[in-house]
């Protein structure tokens, strides 16, 4: 009993636990969507929150990873285990004992009907494991997944900023080379020298930074859909995640209440062998007399 109780204990510091972490996404949700509007008013400062949130999202993965590692703590199962393991002994310890003493068929039954209750709370404790095992793993996909897509959008934006330095500096080029063409050839010191088609194919040059400049943008911007569609999908992963740990806590629940149904019937067959072998021994004399 004692076992019991702190393992229920232990189930609702998890759920205290399984609330903060509801809220904490929460609140992460919520910054997304306020990072979504500033985007759509500046697209530049919209980038840079952008890769400021995946950086977020990296950390929230950790801290969620981190959560399940306390939230299934191995020890608890183990202790879980061992409880069932335990109770299980104890009821095959009664069934021998039953068929020494030959005791009515409903004690037998009720017997029976703790190891199913039994072998049924053994099979909650490995799916919780399981389902332990499998959100750490999405957890781990979420993680690479962020981290991912904030490396290829700071390389697209390295990308497109160097292009637009490109182009910043031809067109100063050109631009200098507009004025020197205005000045009167009296002023003109004659140390520049280009010929038009020089000129042009300069201008041909500043035209394909231009272009590269645009081209990037567009790159940029399908990256960001592409970007906003993976994050949506882990939105959707994380309320799925939610999901199974509000049913896992349902399950550990459960299995508490099992271990400790099972208890309190051990101990009142435990009673009914007593008073059993007292009636016995009180036959006894009569019968020798």
């Amino acid at each position: 009993m004692q076992a019991a109780r702190e393992a229920q204990r232990s189930a609702k510091l998890n759920s205290e636990m399984i609330t903060e972490l509801s809220n904490e996404i929460a609140t992460m949700k919520a910054s997304l969507e306020q990072l979504k509007l500033a985007f759509e008013q500046s697209q530049e400062e919209g980038k840079a929150e952008l890769v400021g949130y995946f950086k977020t999202a990296k950390e929230e993965a950790r801290k969620y990873m981190d959560f399940l590692k306390k939230e299934y703590d191995p020890e608890l199962m183990q202790s879980l285990d061992t409880k069932l393991a335990e109770t299980t002994a104890e009821i095959k310890i009664l069934q021998q004992q039953i068929k020494n003493c030959m005791l009515p068929r409903w004690m037998f039954a009720k017997i029976q009907k703790i190891q199913l209750e039994t072998e049924g709370a053994r099979k909650e404790a490995e799916e919780m494991k399981r389902k332990a095992q499998e959100l750490k793993q999405e957890a781990e996909r979420a993680r690479v997944v962020a981290e991912e897509a904030e490396k290829k959008l700071e390389l697209v934006l390295a990308e497109a900023k160097d292009a637009k330095v490109a182009e910043k500096t031809i067109v100063k080029e050109i631009n200098i080379l507009s004025e020197v063409g205005r000045v009167p050839n009296s002023k003109f010191s004659g140390t520049i020298n280009m010929s038009n088609e020089d000129f042009e194919a300069l201008r041909a040059k500043a035209k394909e930074c231009e272009d590269l400049v645009e081209n990037k943008d567009a790159i940029v911007m399908a990256e960001l859909q592409q970007i906003y569609a993976r994050k949506n999908e882990v939105d959707r992963k994380v309320e799925t995640n939610l999901k199974a740990i509000e049913e896992t806590k349902v399950a550990i629940e459960t299995t508490l209440w099992s271990v400790e149904m099972a208890d309190s019937a051990k101990a009142a067959i435990e009673s009914e062998l007593m008073r059993y072998h007292q009636q016995q021994q009180k036959l006894v004399p009569g019968t020798t007399s």
